[in-house]
C-alpha cells in the first residue's frame, strides 16, 4: 500500500473506476477543502500524474489534461470510438468515467520511441501536411521536367550531328 503523496508524483497508470479512483483519493489525502481534490491527469506527453488540486468543470466532449505549469487545461477527445467521449459536462476530479481520456491506460513508461513519433504525428494539421506536400511535390515535378527536357535535347542535337555527316 502506498502512502500519501507530495506535491504531485507520475504513475503508470490512472485509477479507471470509481471504486479504484476513492481509494486513491483516500491514500492522497488532500485535505478538507471541498475544492481541493484528488486528480490523476495524463500531461502532453502521455504520462499520468497525481495530483491534489482544485477540481474544474470540464466541457462536453473534451478530455483534462495537466500543463507543464500544474494547471488543468482541456484538449478536445478526438478518438476512433467518439461514442466513449464525454457527452456532457464533468467535474475535472470524475475523468475516471471516460478512460478514453487518459489516452489508453497504460504505462507511459513503456511507450517505444516508435510510438512517441506516431503520437507527434497525431497533431499536425491537415492544412500543415498540405502546406509541407505540395511544395515537396512541386521541387519533383520541377526536377523530373528538367531532366525529360535535357534528355530531348541530348536527342535533337544527336540527330543533327548525323544529318551533317
Amino acid at each position: 500500500m502506498m502512502s500519501k503523496f507530495s506535491c504531485k508524483e507520475i504513475v503508470e497508470a490512472c485509477p479507471d473506476t470509481k471504486e479504484d479512483w476513492e481509494a486513491r483519493a483516500k491514500i492522497a489525502n488532500c485535505g478538507y477543502d471541498e475544492k481541493i481534490r484528488y486528480h490523476c491527469l495524463p500531461d502532453s506527453l502521455g504520462r499520468k500524474w497525481e495530483k491534489c488540486m482544485d477540481k474544474t468543470l470540464i466541457d462536453k466532449g473534451n478530455c483534462p489534461m495537466l500543463t507543464t505549469d500544474d494547471y488543468i487545461d482541456w484538449k478536445p477527445c478526438t478518438k476512433i470510438l467518439e461514442t466513449s467521449c464525454p457527452n456532457s459536462s464533468f467535474v475535472s476530479n470524475e475523468v475516471y468515467k471516460y478512460p478514453l481520456c487518459f489516452d489508453v491506460n497504460t504505462p507511459a513508461i513503456n511507450q517505444t520511441s516508435t510510438d512517441n513519433l506516431v503520437q507527434s504525428f497525431d497533431g499536425l494539421s491537415p492544412g500543415l501536411i498540405i502546406g509541407i506536400l505540395v511544395p515537396v511535390l512541386l521541387i519533383i515535378a520541377a526536377a523530373f521536367l528538367f531532366l525529360v527536357i535535357i534528355i530531348q535535347r541530348k536527342r535533337e542535337s544527336g540527330e543533327q550531328m548525323k544529318q551533317i555527316h
